[in-house]
């Protein structure tokens, strides 16, 4: 069966099609494009994020490249002559190796086992008293000599009186913006530099496990929790 139509009805016809096609690419491309924005609001950071984030990350790394030191380590054991055995208590433990004695002023001495020693040296140690181990006969022997980087206690509690002596100063130090507070706590201890931290703020922390040199020739794996946080008066304020 053929049904036809005047010419007028079937372009009217036509035209409704047409028009009907247009109004739902429009409403494609809304949906479309209001799920992309949904998903870059949820998914992608801010700009304010992506800045904090990055202020978080440049007052660590200033904060860690200030407060490093370095230390070494070398194992020594001394050849005691004769039949006379080294014990816990003997006076010939401390000495301190030729190689040593001019470059090396500042030194700190564990003992491992009667007769071998671990020799440590480093600024961050009171200067010690050590005679000089016994060069006839060569009688000692050296270990390798190990040197690594690790962050300084004594330097940690001179950033620490600054914090809260001089607040404006020490964010000065460490790059931090007028208008960002900062704090810095390691885990396990009394240590830390804080302020109050308003309820309503944002804040971004990291948190980075460092060795810490102590005055006794300790080395100790520490956490540091590093934060930072707008002031309130700035709080959210996009760029």
């Amino acid at each position: 069966m053929v049904i036809t139509c005047k010419r007028s009805a079937c372009g009217f016809f036509s035209m409704a099609k047409k028009g009907s096609a247009h109004f739902e690419i429009i409403i494609s491309f809304i949906l479309f494009v209001s799920f992309t924005l949904f998903l870059v609001l949820s998914l992608e950071p801010t700009k304010q994020d992506l800045l904090e984030e990055s202020i978080l990350y440049g007052v660590a790394d200033t904060f860690f490249a200030d407060i490093k030191t370095n230390v070494s380590s070398v194992l020594l054991f001394v050849n005691k002559s004769g039949e006379t055995v080294c014990s816990s208590s003997n006076d010939f433990a401390a000495c301190l190796p030729s190689e040593f004695s001019n470059s090396v002023p500042i030194s700190s001495v564990k003992q491992n086992k009667p007769c071998t020693y671990y020799l440590y040296s480093s600024n961050e140690f009171a200067s010690q008293s050590l005679g000089l181990c016994t060069t006839e006969n060569k009688q000692y022997s050296l270990g390798y000599i190990e040197r690594q980087e690790v962050i300084s206690n004594k330097t940690l509690n001179i950033f620490k009186k600054e914090y809260y002596d001089n607040y404006a100063a020490s964010k000065n130090s460490f790059g931090v913006p007028e208008v960002v507070d900062f704090a810095v706590i390691i885990e396990g201890t009394d240590f830390n530099m804080t302020k109050t931290i308003p309820d309503e703020t944002q804040v971004i922390s990291g948190v980075y496990r460092k060795s810490v040199i102590y005055a006794n020739g300790s080395i100790i794996n520490r956490d540091f929790i590093i934060k930072v946080w707008w002031l309130t008066l700035y709080m959210r304020v996009y760029f």
